[in-house]
């Protein structure tokens, strides 16, 4: 399931994820994750800011948020999860270009709009 990715201002709260891979495929982010629970339903949203850099190409803040539900288990969950990125497009044009900074993960990923 890809889930949807939309612009809203920081989170201060979100509960401990550990990014373990990122990457861009087409219009969708794959991430692979990893989390403390196993008995509750978690939930994940993706935000991204609304400011953008000045650079070329841009740069965009975005911020994985996780919600767990006050899961007391203590197994190590790993989980795919996939966003769809079109609303952090610099311009909804083809071939228009803006690197993401996702908190937690430490190179920029870089997203041409198709």
């Amino acid at each position: 399931m890809i889930l949807t990715a939309h612009i809203a201002n920081p989170v201060d709260s979100s509960d401990a994820i550990k990014i373990e891979e990122a990457k861009i495929n087409g219009q969708v982010l794959e991430l692979k994750v990893s989390y403390g629970g196993g008995c509750e339903v978690h939930e994940f949203d993706l935000i991204g800011s609304s400011n953008i850099s000045k650079s070329l190409p841009p740069i965009r803040s975005i911020q994985l948020i996780h919600r767990a539900r006050k899961d007391a288990c203590k197994a190590l969950v790993i989980k795919d999860l996939k966003f769809d990125l079109s609303s952090f497009a610099y311009k909804k044009e083809s071939g228009s270009a803006i690197y993401l900074q996702l908190d937690g993960w430490e190179d920029k990923l870089l997203y041409i709009y198709p």
